[in-house]
């Protein structure tokens, strides 16, 4: 006789279990877990997204309106889902279409666009976008025997030059100047003219010496001659360039008419070059300090030379060439500074050679054609 045959004789045989209601049961249980675990997901998002918006509400205002519509159209969402969602609206990224997920790709693509929207209205200067302002400074009545005879000259038809010809909107020149007008000007130019994108022009014609690798333009009224005094009464060109590389995209343009030859010279007869004085020629260690601003540094001669005299004309020979050929239209800066080189040194039979140095990277045009 069998198991089976054997307890359903003696009485003992079990009922059979119905797996059929219990499963339904398990599957209700299951059902009313999965709500309540979405429902704690769409509360715990929406008071992320209260406070996403509470603290950018720039950011985050159109698109948080939006994930709240689309969590609650979303109730029969998986969990996951739902928080994908809704995670993808915090950042301030609107659901794409109907779908309750965001895909990596459009994600990527929605980043780009934010990064490109937060840099809208924040352009870099570029050159030509402020004005083009100029400073020009002569000086002729130094004491003694140094006095120069074309200096003032230069700096007035240079002033001309760059307000009837060259177009500037501010030229201001200065005559036979001392230090604090000269530092005032540069002041002046620095705090009320350039501006981000300007075009500077700064024109000196007088003495200029160099001491200890620092160069100086030399003003009137110093109260003494002595080399170890310049940094105290003469102006430093490191400082004028210095002050006119505060600006981003500027492009400044210096030209320094000094190094001139006088042999009645005994006040700054060292500073020539002679023998025995520790100053030299003006421009051996010429060079930019900024890295904002781009510079083109223009000297009468090679540095640690001396420059030829024109006492019979207006002009100095340098500043002659340089009224000639800036006003040509249509040439470059650098065109322009090589024609002046190859004039000055035909115009002296090799003797005087005009230097430049550049770090200009625009095609710089004083005059359009």
């Amino acid at each position: 006789m069998s198991k089976l045959h054997l307890q359903k004789a003696m009485g003992t045989l079990e009922p059979p279990i119905k797996f059929k209601k219990a499963d339904k049961t398990e599957a209700l249980v299951l059902n009313v877990v999965t709500s309540m675990r979405t429902r704690e997901v769409q509360t715990y998002e929406q008071e992320r997204l209260q406070h996403e918006v509470s603290k950018r509400p720039s950011e985050a205002g159109t698109s948080v309106s939006h994930a709240r519509k689309k969590i609650k159209s979303d109730e029969g969402c998986a969990p996951a889902a739902v928080a994908s969602a809704a995670s993808g609206e915090a950042a301030g990224r609107p659901l794409p279409g109907n779908t309750g997920t965001v895909s990596r790709n459009e994600i990527e693509k929605l980043d780009s666009e934010s990064k490109l929207s937060n840099h809208k209205g924040k352009v870099d200067p570029k050159f030509g976008a402020g004005k083009r302002v100029a400073l020009c400074i002569g000086i002729d009545d130094y004491p003694s025997n140094s006095r120069l005879p074309n200096c003032v000259n230069d700096a007035q038809d240079m002033h001309d030059c760059c307000q009837e010809k060259l177009r500037f909107d501010t030229v201001t020149v200065l005559k036979n100047a001392n230090k604090m007008a000269i530092v005032d000007a540069v002041r002046n130019l620095r705090d009320s003219h350039i501006e981000d994108g300007s075009l500077v022009f700064f024109f000196f014609s007088g003495h200029g010496v160099e001491y200890e690798g620092v160069n100086y333009v030399l003003p009137l009224e110093m109260r003494s001659t002595n080399e170890e005094d310049y940094a105290t009464e003469a102006v430093s060109v490191d400082y004028i360039l210095r002050e006119l590389s505060r600006f981003t995209a500027t492009v400044n343009v210096v030209l320094l008419d000094c190094c001139r030859e006088n042999e009645y010279n005994n006040t700054f007869k060292s500073n020539k070059g002679a023998r025995g004085g520790r100053s030299k020629g003006f421009g051996e260690n010429l060079r930019s300090r900024g890295r904002n601003a781009e510079f083109l540094i223009g000297l009468a001669c090679d540095p640690g030379c001396v420059a030829l005299p024109n006492d019979l004309e207006r002009n100095s020979i340098y500043t002659e060439a340089l009224l000639r050929h800036l006003p040509i239209a249509g040439r470059t800066l650098e065109e322009t500074m090589k024609a002046i080189r190859i004039d000055v040194f035909r115009k002296t039979c090799k003797k005087q050679r005009p230097w430049d140095e550049s770090c200009v990277m625009q095609n710089v045009v004083l005059v359009p054609q």
